[in-house]
């Protein structure tokens, strides 16, 4: 019985179900600064600096913008790459959402088109990201931090094509007068045709 990690939330597996709006995602596994921003978050939120998460932790969609959810085409709710939680310590602006147990234990209720946040879209061509603002957040600075990384790489590719186009043009010209001076001493007779 999986409950969300937030200290003052009681979202858990057996009372929520996914039709009634709720869901749970589990913390990031095989990119460390991500998952290690998800337990700065909660260690604050708890008040333990020696929290870490288990295997079975998980945060439920609550705590998360709707920005950062978005939904397959089977229907699961997945959160976007380095989304993280939105509550600060002792800040609970999202009261949690408490659903009573169904009798019979299933869904009655499903999700309305209109509770289904829409896929995000990224544009990367207006995100300025030199310099970063006060108000940035963790994500938003480690996504500036892969576009500038990525800008460094397309402009350090850019030079790379640039020099291999003027080595093939020096190439060519130099292939170009080898082939002049073989047709002049041909000419010339300095050369047998044959070669």
């Amino acid at each position: 019985m999986p409950s969300c990690v937030i200290k003052w939330c009681k979202n858990n597996t057996t009372l929520q179900k996914k039709c009634q709006g709720i869901t749970f995602h589990r913390f990031p596994t095989g990119n460390e600064p991500w998952k290690d921003d998800w337990i700065r978050i909660i260690r604050n939120c708890r008040g333990q600096e020696d929290w870490s998460p288990s295997k079975s932790s998980v945060v439920c969609n609550i705590h998360f913008d709707q920005n950062d959810l978005y939904t397959t085409s089977k229907g699961r709710r997945r959160l976007v790459i380095y989304a993280v939680p939105k509550l600060e310590p002792s800040s609970p602006s999202i009261s949690p959402i408490i659903v009573s147990e169904q009798p019979s234990g299933s869904c009655t209720t499903p999700l309305s088109s209109a509770q289904i946040p829409p896929q995000p879209t990224i544009g990367l061509e207006a995100v300025d990201c030199k310099q970063p603002l006060l108000w940035d957040s963790p994500r938003k600075l480690r996504l500036k931090n892969i576009i500038n990384k990525k800008n460094k790489l397309i402009e350090t590719h850019r030079k790379k094509i640039k020099s291999l186009n003027q080595k093939v043009r020096r190439l060519r010209n130099r292939n170009r007068y080898l082939k002049d001076k073989l047709k002049k001493l041909k000419q010339d007779n300095f050369i047998d045709t044959d070669v």
